[in-house]
């Protein structure tokens, strides 16, 4: 790959038309620069390529074989199934892999310098990344791979599951037997959780069974007001955004001793690789094949078997796992 010119403060100086020590205070978001200045600077230190000394310095070279691994839920086992699954497959192939936590829902150019902590070739993410990043890993030749979002976001590749189906799958067989109402529950912002819901309702609106769902702003005691909703509406069906999500409500219906049987299907099958996990009705996919997908995808990007500016976008097919009784 063709070595890049490194931009300093300067070049972003003389672009933004102001003093090097301004421009400085401007990327520390210092308080004694206009809002207006900063954002200014950061658009074009973002368009220049601009990297941080102590970003630079951590930044890949064309040596290294380490991918950075970004994840942000510690609770969530969906994603200590995915990290293991890379971490195994990653080195099988020569590489290693650096775990990084981000603590937001969007990877912004403010969590660059925390997370850039080595000499990456590549980024695989579970968390979607903003233009401006997206476009900082462009310049970088660095390669970035989002897994389980479906994102507009340009110049990354994305890998996810077709959770609109999932949701239909759910609807279909909420549908097709003999419930009467059903509740999706979420506790989640993501576009993943809208795709679900969105396969979900679009089959159960076609039928004539209602269903209902809290809306995220009440995500504060939310279990304790889905009991509420499924008592007052008695509702004896209950789709959940994710496996961890319907094992909590199951153990809050077991603890108020709900004697009406309530059907509840989660998300991602988690029990099939933690069997400390009670095993619940789920949607689940072919995670070994996304993982590896991925991956490879990074890997043949590094090498140049694949070109670096073709950007990809695969979705894996989702299957209703019903326990039998």
């Amino acid at each position: 790959m063709q070595q890049k010119k490194n931009i300093t403060l300067k070049d972003i100086a003389l672009r933004a038309g102001i003093s090097i020590n301004a421009v400085s205070r401007a990327l520390r978001d210092s308080p004694d620069i206009s809002e207006p200045t900063k954002e200014r600077v950061r658009k074009i230190a973002t368009e220049l390529g601009y990297v941080p000394d102590s970003v630079a310095r951590s930044l890949k070279n064309d040596n290294s074989k380490i991918v950075a691994l970004v994840y942000n839920d510690f609770y969530n086992p969906y994603f200590a199934i995915y990290c293991e699954k890379v971490f195994h497959y990653i080195k099988e192939k020569g590489y290693k892999c650096n775990l990084i936590y981000s603590d937001t829902n969007l990877m912004t150019m403010n969590d660059i310098e925390n997370i850039m902590i080595n000499r990456y070739c590549g980024v695989i993410s579970f968390v979607e990344p903003t233009t401006d990043v997206a476009l900082f890993f462009k310049k970088r030749e660095i390669p970035f791979c989002l897994v389980g979002i479906n994102s507009n976001v340009e110049y990354i590749d994305c890998v996810y599951t077709d959770d609109i189906d999932g949701g239909r799958q759910v609807g279909n067989y909420f549908v097709q037997n003999e419930f009467t109402k059903a509740l999706y529950l979420t506790n989640s912002i993501s576009e993943t959780s809208f795709r679900r819901f969105l396969g979900f309702s679009e089959v159960v609106n076609a039928s004539n069974k209602p269903f209902s769902f809290i809306p995220y702003q009440y995500q504060k005691d939310f279990i304790q007001i889905a009991y509420k909703k499924i008592v007052s509406e008695d509702i004896d069906f209950v789709f959940c955004f994710s496996d961890s999500l319907a094992i909590e409500l199951i153990s809050y219906l077991k603890q108020k001793r709900m004697k009406k049987k309530i059907k509840i299907i989660g998300y991602d099958d988690i029990h099939q690789f933690y069997p400390i996990f009670k095993n619940v009705d789920s949607v689940r996919t072919d995670t070994e094949e996304i993982v590896h997908f991925a991956c490879d995808l990074i890997i043949d990007k590094v090498t140049q078997e694949k070109n670096i500016n073709e950007y990809f976008t695969k979705m894996f097919p989702t299957y209703l796992h019903i326990i039998k009784e």
